[in-house]
């Protein structure tokens, strides 16, 4: 028989689902020179770099804490999964708008997509399928995803920062 808080936690991730998937976060930032190779290019694994700051972005901005995740929850977000397709470069003090949507969400993952964007023109530069779940920082291992996170991602608007 299933527990009023099984039953609490099944509908809270249904709003999260219903919330999310077809939001969409958007974050911008200027390529510094950091992030850029000796042609001048953004370096391919900045890409990564790039949407973390995106991801952390969103999270900033539904006031959810992630040290509380490890302090209160005991879990610690990790990505597990990561791909990325480069369909054209950016450029040292280019423009850049990050694109975050998740697209799944259930009690032990999150999975988002991600697009990076050339301001100037709108055309996109890299696509990244980012796959997320939460590990133990006790026993590193796999843990459900803590009801205060999933009911701050559900509070997903269309939001810029």
């Amino acid at each position: 028989m299933e527990t009023n808080k099984q039953t609490a936690l099944k509908q809270l991730l249904a709003q999260a689902r219903r919330t999310t998937l077809e939001k969409i976060h958007r974050f911008s930032l200027y390529v510094c020179f950091g992030d850029t190779d000796a042609g001048g290019f953004v370096y391919h694994a900045s890409y990564l770099r790039l949407a973390e700051q995106a991801r952390m972005a969103l999270l900033r901005d539904i006031q959810y804490d992630m040290n509380k995740m490890v302090e209160n929850d005991h879990a610690m977000l990790i990505a597990f999964h990561c791909s990325c397709d480069y369909l054209k470069p950016a450029y040292y003090n280019e423009e850049l708008i990050i694109e975050s949507q998740i697209k799944e969400i259930t009690r032990v993952k999150i999975e988002m997509l991600q697009n990076i964007i050339l301001a100037k023109d709108q055309s996109l530069s890299a696509r990244l399928h980012i796959k997320m779940g939460c590990i133990s920082p006790q026993t590193k291992r796999p843990t459900r995803l803590p009801e205060a996170f999933l009911r701050a991602i559900s509070s997903i608007s269309s939001i810029s920062s």
